[in-house]
């Protein structure tokens, strides 16, 4: 995605999310609900675009099935369905998290532009954000503000077996997962890995057997991805143990022998929690949340390893 953020508000936004709750129309159906310009309106439709709001259609715009869903399934509290949009947007994300690692407003949107190469003043970008986080109950972009939303404290993220025990919501996945990854890793991976990875830590506590696979789901995608960067065909390569070792062979050599060692072991570890049932003793596997949560850092701390092996000059890092 091709990010570009101008001046706007949430409200506008949030008004045009109400039209077209309605009906979908042009640009000049929301020009006349709104009572402002095309161009005030062009801005609404670029930002809505990107939180997921809008598509557009042969000059048509209309809801997303996602924007749709949201307002039947949160009564139409459209302040609520701001902040689930915002707290999947992910120069917001990136933004907060350099934040909350002590650095100021003005140089997080700084970095954050530079990693995504945003369209727009940086000026621009905290006027908009700063407004974003007032319409979702917030002051602005600070420290003090951002912690208010992430209910577990970034200071305590040094001690993750506690703190990955008590990921229950969107946002605080977001942080984690940015921390952990490392900004340019988090820029790097998808939507859908992203999704995959922040609903494994959700679902630790309560179903750690279907969060080791859905973190193991992206860990596959973003192998996979890897490969076709680098041309190699792994259409026939089936889960992560034959993908880790066709990418860490002798004659394409993508990634290193620790990598390649390590998605076997990730591959093993998958087996439990996609089959559940032992093949020779017919047993029931039990998969503790203590495991769960280790073997998903293991798979976040392995695609961090070779993003910065593949991505950044080879460089070998743990």
């Amino acid at each position: 995605m091709k990010y570009a953020i101008p001046e706007i508000s949430a409200k506008a936004i949030v008004q045009c999310i109400e039209a077209l709750s309605k009906k979908e129309g042009d640009i000049g159906y929301l020009c006349n609900y709104l009572k402002v310009g095309k161009e005030s309106i062009r801005r609404v439709i670029v930002m809505g675009n990107q939180l997921n709001f809008f598509l557009t259609e042969n000059g048509l715009i209309k809801l997303s099935p996602n924007c749709s869903s949201l307002i039947k399934h949160l009564n139409g509290d459209y302040t609520v369905i701001f902040k689930e949009a915002l707290f999947h947007y992910k120069p917001f994300i990136l933004i907060c998290d350099y934040i909350l690692n002590d650095e100021n407003p003005e140089e997080a949107v700084r970095k954050t532009k530079v990693v995504f190469d945003i369209d727009a003043n940086p000026r621009i970008i905290i006027k908009t954000m700063n407004n974003f986080c007032k319409y979702i109950g917030i002051s602005g972009l600070n420290k003090e503000e951002i912690l208010k939303i992430v209910p577990s404290s970034k200071t305590q993220y040094s001690n993750i077996n506690k703190v990955i025990n008590t990921i229950n919501d969107q946002i605080s996945a977001e942080i984690f997962l940015s921390d952990k990854l490392g900004q340019n890793c988090y820029a790097n991976i998808i939507d859908p890995e992203r999704k995959l990875l922040c609903d494994s830590l959700i679902k630790i506590s309560n179903n750690p057997s279907n969060a080791i696979d859905d973190a193991a789901g992206a860990f596959e995608s973003y192998l996979r991805r890897v490969g076709n960067q680098k041309g190699i065909d792994l259409t026939d390569a089936n889960g992560i143990d034959e993908i880790g070792q066709r990418l860490g062979s002798k004659k394409i050599k993508v990634i290193l022998t620790e990598h390649q060692k390590m998605c076997s072991f990730i591959g093993t570890f998958r087996n439990p929690a996609i089959h559940k049932v032992h093949k020779l003793s017919l047993d029931h596997w039990i998969i503790e949340k203590d495991s769960a949560a280790e073997i998903i850092l293991l798979m976040i701390t392995c695609m961090r390893s070779i993003h910065f092996y593949v991505n950044e000059g080879g460089i070998h890092k743990i």
